[in-house]
């Protein structure tokens, strides 16, 4: 059996009215608690990232975040073990991945 881990998800994701409840029901569904919720506006026009903490499994954050990728709204989801960083105030997202969503959405 698998062992239970933090884990910290990035979404980035087009600034959409009602997304928010969207994306905790695919957790809510799942039984996954969101112990940290925080979302900030990326150097990218119109998209924004949303940093969720949650602890589960290596198999079923993968699954979820291949659901949030389906989602219309979401550009792209990125998952990894949480060390504890601090969120709070200053966006930390990852230049690499925001590199990699200016990409997909033909930004440059």
């Amino acid at each position: 059996m698998e062992n239970e881990k933090m884990y910290l998800v990035e979404v980035y994701t087009e600034n959409q009215v009602g997304l928010l409840v969207t994306v905790t029901g695919i957790f809510s569904r799942r039984s996954l608690n969101i112990d940290r919720l925080e979302t900030a506006p990326t150097t990218l026009e119109g998209i924004h990232v949303l940093y969720i903490t949650t602890v589960t499994t290596l198999s079923m954050i993968r699954k979820v975040v291949q659901f949030l990728e389906k989602k219309v709204d979401v550009v792209k989801a990125f998952y990894k073990e949480y060390e504890g960083e601090q969120l709070l105030g200053t966006p930390n997202y990852d230049q690499t991945q925001l590199a990699l969503v200016a990409e997909l959405l033909n930004i440059e």
